[in-house]
C-alpha cells in the first residue's frame, strides 16, 4: 500500500487546538497516513477478527457518531464517513449472538452541542463502561467492584493529554 500526506482538509476536521495540533505534530514525525479505512480493508479485518475468536469471546465495537451538534454553531453536522463504516460494521457482523454493537450516540445526550464530534463528557464514557461490564456479569458471571467517582480535586491532579 503506497502512504501519502493526510489531506489538509481531514488535518482540519481533527485539529482545533494547540494541543491537538502539538499532537499531531508529534504523530506526523512517526507517522505516514495511508488515507480512509476502505469497504474490503475493514471487513476483511473483521472477518479475519470473527475467525480467530472463540464463540464464548464477547466483542465490544464503539460505532462513530453519524451526526453531532456544533456547538460553535449549534448546527447538526453529518458525518457521512462514519456513518458508511458503520453500515460495513454492522453488515459484516451481522446478528453474532457474541457481538455488541455500542453506538456512543444512543449515550449521550442529543441536545448537548460538543466542541468536537468525537469528543464526548465522561459520563457518556462511565455509561459505556458501565453497559460493557453489565453484558460481561451477565454472560460470565463476573462482578467488577464499583468505579470510584474521580472528583473535582482528583481531576486536576491529572495530567490534561488534550484539552
Amino acid at each position: 500500500m503506497t502512504s501519502r500526506p493526510l489531506p489538509s482538509e481531514n488535518v482540519s476536521e481533527l485539529v482545533t487546538n494547540e494541543n491537538q495540533q502539538a499532537a499531531f505534530d508529534a504523530l506526523k514525525k512517526d507517522y505516514v497516513a495511508i488515507g480512509k479505512t476502505n469497504e474490503e480493508m475493514l471487513r476483511s479485518a473483521i472477518r479475519k477478527v470473527l475467525d480467530k475468536v472463540g464463540s464464548n469471546t464477547q466483542i465490544f465495537v464503539m460505532l462513530g457518531p453519524e451526526s453531532w451538534k456544533d456547538a460553535r454553531t449549534g448546527n447538526v453536522l453529518p458525518r457521512p464517513v462514519e456513518a458508511a463504516v458503520n453500515r460495513w460494521i454492522r453488515a459484516e457482523f451481522g446478528d453474532s449472538p457474541h457481538v455488541h454493537l455500542l453506538d456512543i450516540t444512543d449515550f449521550a445526550d442529543p441536545d448537548v452541542a460538543r466542541s468536537e464530534a468525537l469528543h464526548f463528557d465522561r459520563l457518556v464514557y462511565k455509561k459505556v463502561a458501565d453497559t460493557i461490564q453489565a453484558a460481561i456479569r451477565q454472560r460470565y458471571g463476573i462482578d467488577f467492584p464499583p468505579m470510584a467517582p474521580v472528583s473535582a480535586l482528583e481531576s486536576r491532579r491529572l495530567p490534561a493529554l488534550v484539552s
